[in-house]
């Protein structure tokens, strides 16, 4: 299972009694959890395009990529925790992959992301908790559905996502280079 953030993750694994404590993770009998830390992933920026670092005016607006990259954010911790999911994700006794990103469209995208980023060729489920007590993660746990059935769900938030970078990085760049002044316009 892999919570959005660690106090979901604490809350799942003390609510199924899990307590084998590993770097990055709760384990039991039955389950395994771990977390991210929110967005693990981040869509490239407009220099990882070109591969190498561009002056603002030497890029055409409005800047579309053809198609839309993603990279792991810069952060020793959060490679750290990525390299623990994917190990996980890879351990032999592991017969698939539970997302439990908030049960809403970012949610389901940023653990929909690792999991993609991560290579695994295992099934992947959805646990959808509308609220963390004991007794909704236990029940919810037992109604767990293919992850699939949250496909709109993504493509709303990759939406969203894509939509925010086109808007921002664009029209940052093209008040600010009017204007002559940094002018962010930020999350659309």
């Amino acid at each position: 299972i892999i919570a959005e953030k660690p106090s979901l993750g604490r809350n799942i694994a003390s609510a199924l009694g899990l307590k084998k404590r590993g770097n990055g993770y709760i384990e039991g009998e039955k389950y395994i959890v771990s977390w991210a830390f929110g967005h693990l992933f981040e869509l490239s920026d407009v220099d990882d395009y070109f591969g190498r670092k561009m002056k603002w005016k030497e890029v055409e607006l409005p800047f579309i990529p053809g198609k839309f990259k993603f990279k792991l954010k810069e952060s020793r911790g959060i490679a750290e925790q990525f390299e623990i999911l994917k190990n996980l994700m890879e351990r032999e006794d592991v017969e698939g992959i539970i997302n439990c990103g908030d049960a809403d469209r970012e949610g389901q995208i940023i653990i929909d992301r690792i999991i993609k980023e991560s290579k695994t060729q295992k099934e992947v489920y959805r646990l959808w908790l509308p609220e963390q007590t004991k007794e909704t993660i236990v029940e919810e746990v037992k109604n767990i559905k293919p992850d699939r059935e949250y496909i709109r769900l993504a493509f709303e938030g990759y939406s969203r996502t894509v939509m925010d970078w086109l808007f921002g990085i664009n029209l940052t760049r093209y008040i600010t280079l009017k204007s002559g002044q940094l002018m962010p316009v930020g999350r659309v």
